[in-house]
């Protein structure tokens, strides 16, 4: 049989080079030893033959090692940074969510004071059809930036638990590592489930607060509702 050569025994991985040989009944038996898993552990004691792996071999097994840690801590640093930058555009969605609903007030208060003092129901509804038509068009941008947002959390999350899914197949991991990676997927599982439901309560919230406020407003104006029936055959 003719020796191999370095350069391929150089690319062989550490687990070819440990292959065990079992002794069976009928002699020496490399393919069994390698179908078995666990049971051949303990028959192979003072039983196997194992080539001891070449320096070359050590030294891909420590730089495939230190690329997993690397990679890790880039998993770790990006998941941070998103972190980071859901907060941010979760405050700024809060402010303007807030800015709106003051403006919407503000336009309700200008609208009874109108009432008061002129009576005009007219104008009235016109400023009603207009207050309307700003809640709609709130409830509209909501609406897209909710999309958006959670559009960009199925990317990136998604992108996070294929990076989880690569780092937890390799086979150079060790248990800590491993237990580090599976407890990450869960938390961005649970984090996605969480996330998206108390943003459709807080937006689900804020369209109850502004139907409520315009019907506080038909309340607090009676002449609206005694006059109204009376012009809609009119118009």
């Amino acid at each position: 049989m003719a020796p191999v050569p370095p350069s391929v025994a150089a690319l062989l991985t550490p687990s070819l080079c440990q292959k065990p040989v079992v002794e069976t009944f009928f002699g020496y038996d490399e393919e069994a030893s390698l179908e078995s898993d666990g049971s051949s552990i303990s028959y192979q004691t003072d039983r196997t033959d194992q080539t001891p792996c070449t320096p070359e071999d050590d030294l891909e097994e420590g730089m495939a090692k230190e690329e997993t840690e690397l990679r890790f801590r880039q998993l770790t640093m990006e998941y941070q940074a998103l972190q980071r930058a859901y907060a941010l555009l979760q405050e700024q969605t809060r402010e303007q969510l807030q800015a709106e609903i003051h403006r919407s007030q503000a336009q309700i208060e200008d609208l009874e004071k109108a009432l008061a003092e002129q009576g005009q129901i007219k104008q009235m509804e016109a400023e009603e059809a207009r207050l309307k038509h700003d809640v709609q068009d709130v409830k509209d941008q909501n609406e897209l930036l909710e999309f958006r947002i959670l559009e960009l959390e199925d990317i990136v999350v998604a992108e996070l638990m294929k990076k989880l899914d690569i780092l937890g197949d390799n086979a150079n991991l060790s248990n800590e590592e491993q237990v580090v990676v599976i407890q990450a997927r869960t938390v961005l599982t649970l984090a996605e489930k969480e996330l998206f439901s108390k943003q459709k309560g807080y937006l689900d919230d804020e369209l109850d607060f502004r139907k409520q406020s315009l019907d506080q407003a038909h309340k607090k104006n009676p002449l609206l509702w005694a006059v109204l029936p009376v012009e809609s055959p009119e118009d």
